[in-house]
């Protein structure tokens, strides 16, 4: 019979353990506190970052008249001062964060006490290098679905609980971005599968709860934010062709030591997690796909975005010492992705462009907790930071005030407006009335059917009233060559009424009189094959009409291939004018088939003001084909040359 001492002093023993172990996960759970907050400014990502915290308080509906890479919950993400979504925001990602804790205490209880505080330590070492806020909640939720899989011992209801966390946090991922929408559905099934397939006691009750409750997430949220399953189809067609597109329209190269380290993590991280799924639980290749996922997201554009694989990689190289304790090979798989994966991420993220740009202080401040302190102290003083919130974002968007006589004639009509291709803040900072494009911002309508999406947006009686537009350039791509049929489209409905030369932007009104191509289909002129370098004369267009080329780039099978795991080389356009310009532009290849705008060659503010008032300042004489690599689209290239009529003013 043990004595009455032995029991106090092992109960005393457990109590200090648990009151340790509470502290050291408290200070993870802190420490990894994730969130940005931010002021609404002027430029191109402040207006996106504007709009998606703008459009949940808004009476539309996602996929019949939104479509953007940003789902309905975007604004988690990235948060501003507006309505409640700052408070939304913190009180979401404490829950996540209750919830990882529930799943730490459940992998301790499991796996025991050292494998749960290194693993949770090398994760707080990993997150601290940038982790993305997206890829943070498909970790919690994944290993949510990892604990309740763990079946050694334990309650059942707390298996089934951390199952059924896990299938909601999933179901949230495609109401965020759609760039780990992927990973949604296709985890919570082979979570399930593998549940059914084994034959542990109680797993078939935590397969059913689980996706019952992920099933059921996905269909309350997408009733309230889509309304329809014709408005959810659309946007999952058109979401998902988007995304699978972004690595041919946003295609960057960045640096190859980046990539290669990249490739080394990878090299590194997937065989260790099929190893140990093979002897140890197959659960684990939960851990592999979102790496997939995020390499292709890091590098199809690359710049700061690399951090999208970089801060994943280093906190995913926590999952080997899970089972630390196993054998001394284990140990060798966890210390090897840790040497490898952690260095090379603060390395290429210190070195090159990241988002958030990281430093070696704030490295440290991430790693200490300082930064997730200084994240969770903004609770206590929720009142203070929103107001500090909305202060500096008035101060920011002070300049960007149109000319009084615009707001006045805008509010005059009580009308809405719209502002194109993507500077959105001078909606806010004006007070005006926003009437969203599908796309929110041109340059993401980089599919043919996203373009003819907006297009029909802007010859519908649902169109705005007014339009603001200013000349941008974004990646070396003309606005009008990016998306044709959406301009085409708003210069056969839209005439110019102002023009401030000073800011370089119009104020546009719908032509009430005007259809869209003035009531002509374009005409076919002639069918031409290109080849790569070739010069291309352009023909003169009619008089009284507009010139077009309408491109269509076909991928090879390795084009076809780079698009769907890492990037394709750009299409690049070099053009001679009329005026005697040399020009070099980037094509969007998906939606050249529409038709490139030649006459009139619209490619400064300028040229773009003369359009609208019918005067071609200049045209394209003659133009060259020249891709990155040749290897990645077949070669020659079909030209359709087609002309339309002047819109009637």
């Amino acid at each position: 019979m043990p004595s009455n001492c032995s029991i106090v002093s092992r109960s005393t023993c457990i109590l200090a353990s648990d009151i340790t172990a509470s502290l050291f996960f408290a200070y993870i759970l802190i420490g990894t506190l994730p969130g940005v907050y931010i002021p609404f400014s002027p430029g191109l990502d402040p207006s996106w970052q504007w709009a998606i915290n703008y459009l949940p308080h808004c009476p539309i509906e996602y996929g019949r008249d939104i479509i953007h890479p940003y789902g309905p919950l975007g604004f988690l993400l990235v948060t501003g001062e507006l309505a409640d979504n700052v408070p939304i925001a913190f009180a979401f990602w404490i829950t996540v964060q209750v919830i990882a804790g529930l799943a730490l205490w459940r992998i301790r209880a499991q796996m025991g006490g050292a494998p749960s505080y290194l693993f949770a330590f090398v994760f707080l070492a990993g997150a601290s290098t940038g982790l993305w806020a997206e890829y943070q909640l498909l970790l919690v939720a994944t290993i949510c679905l990892f604990a309740a899989g763990l079946s050694n011992r334990g309650r059942m209801r707390e298996r089934i609980g951390l199952g059924i966390a896990g299938g909601v946090l999933f179901a949230i991922l495609p109401f965020l971005k759609w760039s780990v929408a992927f990973w949604s559905i296709p985890a919570v099934v082979l979570f399930c599968i593998t549940c059914t397939t084994s034959r542990a006691r109680g797993n078939l009750p935590l397969a059913l709860s689980t996706f019952f409750a992920h099933v059921v997430a996905l269909a309350v949220l997408s009733v309230r934010y889509f309304h329809s399953w014709p408005n959810l189809l659309t946007a999952v067609r058109l979401g998902f062709a988007s995304s699978a597109e972004i690595s041919v329209a946003m295609s960057l190269a960045g640096p190859d030591e980046a990539t290669l380290a990249a490739c080394v993590c990878l090299l590194v991280l997937i065989p260790a997690l099929a190893y140990l799924a093979g002897v140890e639980d197959t659960a684990l290749l939960l851990f592999a796909a979102p790496l997939l996922l995020a390499f292709k997201h890091g590098f199809s554009r690359q710049d700061g975005h690399m951090s999208a694989f970089f801060g994943l990689a280093a906190t995913t190289c926590a999952i080997p010492f899970l089972y630390w304790a196993r054998s001394s090979r284990h140990k060798m798989i966890a210390i090897l992705a840790a040497v490898v994966c952690i260095p090379s991420s603060i390395g290429c993220e210190l070195r090159f462009q990241s988002i958030p740009q990281l430093t070696a202080p704030q490295y440290l401040l991430n790693l200490s907790g300082v930064a997730g302190m200084r994240r969770l102290g903004q609770v206590t003083r929720l009142s203070e930071f929103r107001a500090s919130l909305r202060r500096v974002s008035e101060e920011n968007l002070a300049h960007s005030l149109l000319p009084r006589a615009w707001i006045e004639l805008v509010r005059a009509h009580g009308q809405e407006i719209d502002s194109l291709p993507e500077e959105l803040s001078v909606i806010p900072a004006n007070g005006l009335t926003w009437k969203p494009n599908p796309s929110l911002q041109l340059f993401t309508a980089y599919t043919q059917e996203l373009d003819a999406f907006v297009a029909a947006h802007f010859a519908s009686p649902q169109r705005p009233e007014f339009l603001l537009v200013k000349h941008a350039v974004v990646d070396e791509r003309l606005m009008v060559f990016d998306t044709p049929l959406t301009w085409l489209t708003v210069l056969a409905n839209y005439r110019s009424i102002a023009a401030d030369n000073q800011e370089q932007r119009l104020l546009l009104r719908q032509s009430r009189n005007s259809r869209i191509f003035s009531g002509t289909a374009p005409a076919v002129i002639a069918h031409q094959t290109i080849r790569f370098g070739e010069t291309i004369t352009a023909p003169r267009p009619p008089a009284g009409r507009m010139m077009l080329a309408g491109l269509s780039f076909r991928r090879t099978h390795l084009g076809e291939l780079r698009r769907a795991v890492f990037r394709v080389p750009r299409i690049l356009m070099e053009i001679s004018t009329t005026s005697g310009r040399r020009l070099l532009v980037h094509v969007t290849p998906a939606t050249a088939e529409s038709g490139l705008l030649l006459s009139p060659f619209v490619s400064d503010f300028a040229s773009l003001q003369d359009a609208f008032e019918g005067v071609a300042r200049e045209n394209v004489e003659w133009f060259r084909l020249l891709p990155d690599s040749s290897a990645s689209f077949r070669d020659p290239v079909a030209c359709e040359w087609r002309s339309v009529n002047w819109p009637s003013r």
